[in-house]
This record gives structure tokens, sequence and C-alpha cells, in this order.
């Protein structure tokens, strides 16, 4: 209720919050924004609320990482893809550096990269994000399992509609 009262009340202040109580209230909002489709707001709200945590906790923590995930989230429903494909780089950067490279916590976000880099037309780019997301889902679940099954179909289907000057051998490292 507060948070829908803030909304009707005010705009959404741009500068990050000062402080715990403040990113909480911002969270609320966003969440209350994110309800009502009020995905401006709820960017807005977002950005503060990174801001805050990333001031507090730095910018390789976890809670920054599930906000970065979000904002991506709500810029891909308003189809802002390349501000999405950025923030789901971001995203999987910094659960790189907390987990490591072949870490499973990987797997959702390169798929969600991928997915916005296919909007943009970036084919190559997100023939890689997917294909590491299927190794990872290989080497944590198995090449047989659901997953990867699941994966590579669409990797395929990636593939097939990739134009002939974006087709290559589509490994990285």
């Amino acid at each position: 209720r507060e948070a829908i009262a803030l909304l009707a009340g005010s705009e959404v202040e741009a500068a990050p919050a000062g402080t715990m109580e403040a990113a909480r209230l911002r969270l609320q909002l966003a969440e209350a924004c994110i309800e009502l489709e009020a995905w401006g707001q709820a960017e807005a709200a977002l950005v503060s609320a990174i801001g805050y945590t990333e001031h507090a906790f730095g910018c390789c923590d976890h809670r920054s990482a599930a906000l970065w995930a979000e904002l991506a989230s709500i810029r891909m429903r308003q189809q802002r893809h390349e501000a999405a494909a950025a923030d789901y780089e971001h995203v999987v950067t910094v659960l790189e550096l907390l987990h490591g490279p072949h870490d499973e916590r990987l797997i959702a976000p390169c798929e969600k990269l991928c997915h916005a880099l296919v909007a943009l037309g970036r084919w190559r780019d997100a023939r890689l994000a997917l294909g590491r997301a299927q190794r990872l889902a290989c080497a944590r679940y198995g090449v047989d399992s659901q997953s990867a099954l699941r994966i590579a179909q669409v990797l395929r289907s990636i593939e097939q509609q990739m134009p002939p000057e974006d087709q290559g051998d589509g490994e990285e490292e």
C-alpha cells in the first residue's frame, strides 16, 4: 500500500536511494509498478534501488545482479532490447565473477541474453550466448536432460534463421 501511495503521489527520483529503508521502499514501489504494468516507473524505482545496493554491497553482489536481471526483464517488456541486452550481459559478468565461468546460475541469464540479441538481429552473438547456456546445461544436467535438449532445439532454430554472413563456427574461446 505504501508503494502504491508513493506511485500515486509523486514521481520516482532518478537519484539513488540514500538508505537501506529508502532502497526497500523503492523496491516495493517497483513491485507495485510491475503489477500495474507501469514499466517506466518500475524501471526508475529499480535504477534507484540498484544505485544504493551497489553502493552498500558492491557492484559484484548477488543482490545487485538480481536487481539488474529484473531491470533487464522490464526493459524487454518495453521492447528496449539494446538496454536489456546490456543489462543481461552485466548480469552474466557479475554472476561469472561471483560463481565462476562454469556455474549453472549462468544458464538462465545467457538464455535471456540470447532472446534480447535475437530481437536485435544480432544472430551470431545470440548463438554464442545460447551456446554457452547449452554447454553449461549439458555439464550440469547431462546432454540428454530436458533442459539441454530444449536449448539445443532453440539453438538449431537460431542457426536456421541466421543470415549466411553471420554463420561460422560459432565457438567462443
